[in-house]
C-alpha cells in the first residue's frame, strides 16, 4: 500500500479486517491504474501476492535467467527475462539506479503474454 502511495502516486489499495483475517484490496469503487502497480507483488515478504500468469507454472530454481533491456516503453529499463525450456515464465525488473531503479511497467513485465497467443 505504501508502495501504491509514494512511487504509484495513487491512493486505492487498503486493508480490511483485523489479525489473520486482514485482507489487501481496494476501496470502494476504486481501480489501481498506475502503470507501476505490479511491482506491489515483488514487496511481498512471504510471497502472499503473486503473478497471475507465473504461478504456480514453476520452481524459480528450474528457470533460466537472460539478462536484456525492456523495448516496450521509451525507458529501456533493465530487466531479466526467466525461461524454462524455450517458453518465456516471467520478466521481472533488474536494479538500475540510473535507468529504472528497481521498478519495471506493468506493460514491460506482461508483455510476454503476447507470445503466448
Amino acid at each position: 500500500m505504501r508502495f501504491t502511495e509514494q512511487i504509484g502516486g495513487e491512493y486505492t489499495l487498503g486493508t480490511s479486517g483485523r489479525g489473520e483475517k486482514t485482507e489487501i484490496g481496494t476501496y470502494i469503487e476504486a481501480m489501481v491504474t498506475n502503470e507501476l502497480s505490479a511491482n506491489a507483488a515483488d514487496l511481498c515478504p512471504v510471497g502472499a501476492l503473486t503473478h497471475m500468469p507465473y504461478t504456480f507454472t514453476a520452481r524459480p530454481w528450474e528457470l533460466k535467467t537472460t539478462y536484456s533491456v525492456d523495448v516496450s516503453d521509451g525507458l529501456g529499463a533493465n530487466i531479466e527475462l526467466n525461461n524454462r525450456a524455450t517458453e518465456l515464465m516471467r520478466i521481472l525488473p533488474i536494479v538500475n539506479e540510473d535507468v529504472n531503479e528497481e521498478w519495471v511497467t506493468d506493460k514491460g513485465r506482461h508483455m510476454y503474454e503476447g507470445l503466448k497467443k
